[in-house]
C-alpha cells in the first residue's frame, strides 16, 4: 500500500517539485514564492499546498476511472501517509487492518478496487468485519475504516463527497474476563513490601496498562486531588 510522493529537485525547473507514477515522471510545479524552503521530515518532502492539489489531481487521474473518484486502497495509503508523519506507531497498527480490508474480496472483487465515491458501500464493510470472530476485534476495524473514510471527506484537497461506511454501527464492545479477584489483589499486597503497593493499588483503582502506570513519575502526582498525568490523558483514584 506503498503511494508515491513529490520531491523536491533544486537544480531541475529551476527549482521544482516532481513525482513518479507509473514509471513516469511527472512535473508538478515550480516552489511557490513565499513557501515555506524545501526540507525533508522523517525522511519524506514537506511540499506546499499547491504541489498537493496538483499531486493528488494526477493521484485519482491514476488509481481511477473517473477523474473525481478515488480507489479504496488510495485513499487508506494516503491516510496512512498523513498519519505516519506525527504517529508512527499508530501507522503500524492500523496498516495492517486497513491492508486487510482493501483485500478483502466481496462477490469476486477486492474492496481495495472500489471505487470511493460510486461503487463502496456499507455491506463491503459489514461484510468484511463478519470475517472476525472476536467482537472486540470487529469493533475496532469498523472505525478504523470507517475514520479513513471520514478523513477523507475533511481533506480539501481530495474530492470524496461523503462516507459511504458512515452507517454502519460497531458492536458494543464486550468487557474483558476478570484476571485477578479481589481477594487475590489483597493477597498480593499483603505479600509485597511498602515500595510496591503503590504500583499495584493504582492498576487496581485506574485500570490501566502496567507500561502506562510504570511511566508515572513524581512530577505527574496532585497531592490535592490525588490525580495522575502520566500520558495525554488523566487517571484518578484513590488509595
Amino acid at each position: 500500500m506503498k503511494t508515491p510522493w513529490p520531491w523536491y529537485s533544486k537544480s531541475r525547473s529551476g527549482g521544482g517539485w516532481f513525482v513518479k507514477l507509473n514509471g513516469t515522471q511527472h512535473f508538478l510545479g515550480k516552489h511557490p514564492v513565499g513557501s515555506p524552503v524545501p526540507a525533508k521530515r522523517n525522511g519524506r518532502w514537506n511540499p506546499p499546498n499547491e504541489v498537493l492539489t496538483e499531486f493528488y489531481r494526477l493521484m485519482s487521474l491514476r488509481d481511477t476511472r473517473a477523474k473525481d473518484d478515488y480507489t479504496v486502497e488510495t485513499i487508506c495509503a494516503l491516510h496512512l501517509e498523513e498519519i505516519a508523519e506525527e504517529a508512527p506507531s499508530l501507522a503500524e497498527r492500523y496498516k495492517p487492518i486497513l491492508g486487510s480490508f482493501c483485500d478483502f474480496k466481496y462477490k469476486g472483487k477486492k474492496i481495495g478496487k472500489l471505487l470511493v465515491n460510486a461503487e463502496l458501500d456499507e455491506p463491503h464493510l459489514v461484510a468484511w468485519s463478519r470475517s472476525f470472530a472476536s467482537v472486540n476485534t470487529r469493533r475496532t476495524y469498523i472505525n478504523c475504516c470507517k475514520a479513513a473514510m471520514k478523513w477523507a471527506v475533511k481533506r480539501k484537497h481530495i474530492n470524496v463527497l461523503h462516507n459511504p461506511l458512515s452507517g454502519v454501527a460497531a458492536p458494543k464492545g464486550e468487557s474483558g474476563a476478570e484476571v485477578i479477584t479481589r481477594s487475590e489483589h489483597d493477597a498480593l499486597l499483603e505479600y509485597f513490601t511498602d515500595s510496591y503497593q503503590p504500583f499495584l493499588k493504582a492498576l487496581w483503582f485506574t485500570g490501566a496498562r502496567p507500561g502506562e502506570i510504570a511511566r508515572i513519575e513524581a512530577r505527574h502526582l496532585d497531592d490535592g486531588l490525588w490525580r495522575l498525568s502520566p500520558c495525554s490523558a488523566t487517571i484518578s483514584f484513590s488509595v
